[in-house]
């Protein structure tokens, strides 16, 4: 591998921690409700790193119904 290829991968590597990071604190003080059944779950932090997401909203599926919606963070 060359340096560059190296510097990318870690590049990767920190945004990605970084992301996880920022969604395990975030996790604390919300939970996801369904727009569909209006359950509130708590996804893990990598999956809310690693999920589309748009205007606060995340692309996730409801662990009670099964429909996959953009579940809207709710404080805890």
């Amino acid at each position: 591998m060359t340096a560059g290829a190296i510097y990318g991968l870690v590049v990767v590597i920190v945004v990605l921690a970084g992301s996880i990071g920022v969604q395990a604190m975030r996790g604390k003080n919300v939970e996801y409700e369904c727009q569909d059944c209006t359950a509130r779950f708590s996804p893990s932090p990598i999956l809310l790193a690693l999920t589309p997401h748009r205007l606060g909203k995340k692309l996730l599926t409801c662990p009670q119904c099964g429909t996959r919606t953009w579940a809207v963070p709710v404080p805890k």
